[in-house]
């Protein structure tokens, strides 16, 4: 379920990102607005929890239940 999380949640933001990114290039004003400026900090700050989460997930998972051998 981490996995799946970081895989499809990260992906959307990552794209969400990028798309900001895009977007600050083409608008050099975006660059000083308060506004943009929080909501990109609110994404960096939403990708690191997805990455947290997924992590804490994936480490509770292997200390129930192990590894497994194939």
């Amino acid at each position: 379920m981490g996995k799946d999380l970081h895989d499809r949640l990260g992906s959307m933001l990552g794209g969400i990102k990028a798309n900001m990114s895009a977007l600050e290039d083409r608008v050099e004003a975006m660059r000083e607005d308060q506004q943009y400026q929080k909501v990109n900090r609110l994404l960096d700050q939403a990708v690191g929890e997805l990455r947290q989460i997924s992590h804490d997930m994936a480490a509770a998972t292997l200390s129930r239940f192990g590894l497994e051998r194939p």
